[in-house]
């Protein structure tokens, strides 16, 4: 049996395969040697599941002050199951405005099921200085073709 990864390991894999260098994993590893110009800041991390994990979490950039929304499915669990994570949507709200949310970015991502793991990002949007928003849409299914999605989110973050 295959041992499931930490949300730390998962994240750094899910950076260091989107972002494609050695800055990206060391964004993710809390305590890391980089210096701050190398670092894009990681915010607002939210996972949920077991069987399948779910996370989303906004990169801040804060050197050019740009924002951008992430969303992973990762199977860990003692079945084995094909994920798949879709719509991933970046959200910006006046404080305590949730209901007044607009749409900023979004990815359809539909590159199919993944396993163990897949993960989409959305373009990034301009910080403006109000809160914003990840949510996305996920699927699972294991060999047997037996289902499981939802809709998930609630990452926030303020820039």
């Amino acid at each position: 049996m295959r041992k499931p990864m930490t949300t730390l390991a998962l994240l750094s894999a899910v950076a260091a395969s989107l972002l494609g260098s050695g800055a990206a994993a060391a964004a993710v590893q809390v305590g890391s040697s980089a210096t701050a110009a190398d670092v894009r800041e990681r915010q607002a991390l939210l996972c949920n599941g077991r069987e399948i994990e779910r996370c989303a979490w906004i990169n801040w950039d804060v050197t050019n002050s740009r924002i951008r929304g992430y969303a992973s499915a990762y199977w860990g669990g003692y079945k084995t199951w094909y994920v798949e994570v879709r719509n991933v949507r970046l959200y910006e709200f006046p404080p305590y405005q949730y209901e007044k949310r607009r749409l900023v970015s979004e990815s359809a991502d539909i590159d199919g099921w993944q396993y163990p793991r897949d993960d989409a990002y959305t373009g990034l949007a301009p910080c403006r200085g109000l809160w914003y928003a990840v949510e996305y849409d996920w699927y699972g299914k294991d060999l047997n073709n037996n289902p499981a999605s939802g809709h998930e989110g609630s990452a926030y973050h303020y820039c």
